[in-house]
C-alpha cells in the first residue's frame, strides 16, 4: 500500500512540476488531470494552502486534547503528545487499509492494539478508542449533513 502511495504522488508531483503534458502516458487519466489542477491551484493561492494547514493543524490539536482528556478520565497516564500521535496514526492506519465506512472496526483495532502495547487494559482501550471515534467522526458528519441541507444533494452531482 504504501509503495502504491508513494508511485501515484511521485507521478502526482512530477505532472505538476513538469506539467501533464509531458507525460503522455497520464493524458488517458482523467484522475490525474483533477489532481494535478487541484495542486496548481494550491500553488496559485498559497494563502489558502497555509490556512488548510492551520487548519488541520489545530484539528490534530484539538483531537489530542480530547483524547488526553479521556486518557485522564479512564485513568490511563499518557503525554499530550503521546496521544496525538496514537491518534494520528490510528486514522492513517485507518485511511491506508480498506475498512468499513468511517474506519469502523480498523480504527478501534488500531488504538486498542498500541494501549494494550503499552500495558493498558483492553476493555479501557476499547472504551478509549469507541469514544474517540465518535468524537471524531460526528462533528464533521454533522457539518457535512448541514452543507447537504444547505447546499442540496444536487450540487453533488451537477459536479460531475
Amino acid at each position: 500500500g504504501a509503495f502504491i502511495l508513494f508511485g501515484v504522488s511521485t507521478i502526482v508531483f512530477i505532472g505538476v512540476a513538469r506539467g501533464i503534458h509531458k507525460l503522455h502516458f497520464l493524458s488517458r487519466f482523467q484522475y490525474f488531470h483533477q489532481v494535478i489542477d487541484s495542486v496548481q491551484l494550491l500553488r496559485e493561492r498559497p494563502r489558502n494552502l497555509v490556512l488548510s494547514f492551520a487548519a488541520t493543524l489545530g484539528h490534530w490539536i484539538a483531537l489530542g486534547l480530547t483524547g488526553w482528556i479521556l486518557t485522564f478520565s479512564l485513568g490511563i497516564d499518557i503525554s499530550l503528545i503521546a496521544i496525538t500521535v496514537i491518534l494520528v496514526a490510528a486514522t492513517f492506519f485507518t485511511s491506508a487499509v480498506p475498512s468499513a465506512p468511517a474506519g469502523t472496526g480498523t480504527y478501534h483495532f488500531a488504538v486498542v492494539t498500541m494501549f494494550v502495547t503499552m500495558g493498558i487494559d483492553p476493555s479501557i482501550a476499547f472504551s478509549f478508542a469507541i469514544v474517540m471515534h465518535l468524537m471524531s467522526v460526528l462533528p464533521s458528519s454533522a457539518i457535512a449533513l448541514i452543507m447537504v441541507w444547505k447546499w442540496g444533494v444536487h450540487t453533488i452531482f451537477e459536479a460531475k
